[in-house]
């Protein structure tokens, strides 16, 4: 880098309070750990990967989280069915009720779908 595109970037960081700021935080985070700069920004380089790894992670996780959820709620439903489908054969062996034929024909449809 040439010496005046240096100056007049200086003059940028030096004109942009928030620049600054980053600037001296940088300078602070170089003096801990050893007085390098590049340690320092390779260091700050290696906590943002980590923190997307982490969010990545934990976005997956969720997703996981939501898709057991659905797939604990439909096994509910189907376990109720058939329990249903149990006790209603049942009632329409003993009473061979038409009503509770077509009650049992509709939930062996549902538990099929």
């Amino acid at each position: 880098m040439s010496v005046e595109t240096e100056n007049k970037l200086g003059r940028a960081v030096a004109s942009n309070p928030i620049m600054v700021k980053a600037n001296d935080l940088l300078e602070n985070l170089a003096a801990a750990v050893g007085g390098k700069q590049s340690i320092a920004v390779r260091f700050l380089l290696m906590l943002m990967l980590s923190s997307l790894a982490t969010l990545l992670l934990l976005a997956a996780i969720l997703w996981s989280n939501s898709r057991e959820n659905t797939l604990t709620r439909s096994l509910g439903e189907l376990r109720f069915l058939s329990q249903q489908i149990a006790k209603q054969s049942a009632d329409a062996a003993v009473q061979g009720d038409a009503q509770r034929i077509a009650a049992l024909k509709a939930s062996q449809n549902r538990f099929n779908q």
